[in-house]
């Protein structure tokens, strides 16, 4: 459905509840929308798509009144936020640490926290949740690891970004090898074919947005970042963030992240990441010692 269609049937048929989601229109359009406010500037993900000039995590929600997002927790484990342009949501959050209590016995996640099959999921009302009403205007912060669900309470148009930096990456981290467990769970009837890790990276690429490779060359390219004399590409950042003690810390959380990798049995079936990571690691000590 081309754009157009989809404002024109919003407008006309607004019992069809349509939902314009992910669009990427900053991507999309030349033309340079709005910029973050300073303490949400730190954005490595995004940086890094951009760089790539591939992708980003950059999106434009639009729906009309009763629309609305399912329970999830957002890709990569990152942090998200959202601006209302217009319109009213309603968010139902669930701190961190609560995943048994959603969670079926086939590891299946609910989908709707006002609708769910009480015995496939005994244990929900247990769930501790915060609900707010976001209004327009007002932007609301998830932290990572917070799964939510959104309500559409009338016509909304909503700015979101999903971002990282050092003081989730060690979350993007856990989320990452949780997700591999999974896959390779789910795949463990074919555990013996050949290739079987590379397809699950593959799995894994195709099911969390990102795999082991991905994540290491995301690493890697946010140390180019902040190894570089100057760290001109820091420069759409907060100046906090590009003070000597924030790129230490910076560096410093990167190399933690690196290490665990390098720890992690399946790091090593995957051909030349060990080296790829000592590398990266490599830089990161020279940057430190000199800093």
């Amino acid at each position: 459905m081309q754009f157009s269609e989809f404002v024109d049937r919003w407008r006309q048929e607004p019992e069809a509840k349509l939902y314009c989601k992910d669009w990427h229109f900053t991507r999309d359009n030349a033309y340079h929308a709005y910029s973050p406010p300073p303490m949400l500037s730190n954005d490595w993900v995004n940086m890094y798509y951009d760089m790539r000039g591939e992708d980003d995590y950059r999106f434009c929600y639009m729906g009309g009144r009763g629309t609305w997002t399912p329970f999830h927790e957002d890709v990569w484990r990152s942090y998200s936020w959202s601006t209302n342009v217009c319109g009213r949501k309603r968010w139902i959050l669930v701190p961190a640490g609560q995943n048994e209590l959603f969670t079926d016995g086939l590891g299946n996640w609910v989908h709707d926290l006002r609708n769910y099959d009480e015995q496939k999921f005994p244990r929900l009302k247990e769930l501790r949740t915060i609900e707010v009403v976001q209004e327009a205007g007002e932007t609301v912060f998830v932290p990572s690891g917070w799964w939510h669900q959104v309500i559409n309470l009338e016509d909304t148009i909503s700015i979101n970004h999903n971002w990282g930096n050092e003081f989730n990456v060690g979350y993007m981290c856990d989320r990452l090898q949780e997700d591999l467990g999974r896959v390779k769970w789910a795949l463990r009837d074919v555990a013996d074919m050949d290739g079987f890790d590379e397809y699950a990276q593959g799995v894994l690429k195709a099911d969390s947005g990102t795999n082991y490779q991905e994540f290491a060359a995301f690493l890697a390219a946010i140390v180019d970042v902040y190894t570089d004399d100057g760290c001109d590409r820091l420069q759409s950042a907060d100046k906090y963030f590009r003070t000597e003690q924030s790129i230490r810390g910076a560096l410093q959380k990167i190399d933690g992240v690196l290490a665990r990798l390098l720890e992690d049995p399946e790091t090593r079936r995957i051909g030349g990441l060990s080296d790829a990571i000592c590398q990266t690691r490599a830089r990161v000590a020279r940057k430190i010692t000199c800093a």
